[in-house]
């Protein structure tokens, strides 16, 4: 019995694109979904947008503001008055919390001491640590203006860890 290569060949071509055909709706359809299309926009649409801002500012701190905003702005700020001050000392900052900024007049959300290391090599403690009393440096706010000073004595680091509060 003889085999017709030609009309088999055929059928397989038929085949192979009708599948090609059913796997393109499926994906189709797949991306038509609501939840499907919000990701699209938010992942893949809103990555792009940032990649072609990103490739115009290339230099790291640009990329690093825009990415973190306050939390990256404040941070390096506080670490540039610090590092005025300081001259290369050891240095433990006292950070006051979230609630302490926004009476004061700044929104600011303070980062956990890991990451603000991260943004600034300064190492940090928070009012609440149990190693706050170990500061030897505080961050302060008057009249909306972050300042940074020494601790004097333990009792002035007391009434600070207090205040932060």
């Amino acid at each position: 019995m003889a085999h017709n290569n030609n009309a088999n060949g055929r059928g397989d071509v038929k085949r192979q694109l009708l599948i090609m055909a059913a796997g393109i709706v499926v994906v189709i359809l797949f991306f038509i979904l609501p939840a499907n299309t919000t990701w699209i926009k938010e992942k893949l649409v809103g990555y792009w947008n940032d990649f072609v801002v990103q490739r115009k500012n290339l230099s790291l701190e640009e990329r690093k503001t825009k990415r973190f905003g306050t939390t990256y702005s404040y941070s390096k700020q506080i670490a540039g008055l610090l590092a005025a001050k300081t001259k290369n000392k050891q240095v433990l900052l006292l950070m006051p919390s979230v609630a302490y900024f926004k009476k004061m007049g700044l929104d600011y959300p303070v980062p956990d001491p890991i990451t603000f290391y991260y943004f600034t090599d300064v190492k940090t403690v928070q009012v609440q640590d149990s190693n706050a009393i170990d500061a030897n440096w505080f961050v302060t706010v008057s009249d909306k203006k972050i300042s940074v000073d020494s601790v004097v004595s333990m009792v002035q680091l007391k009434d600070s860890i207090s205040a932060f509060k």
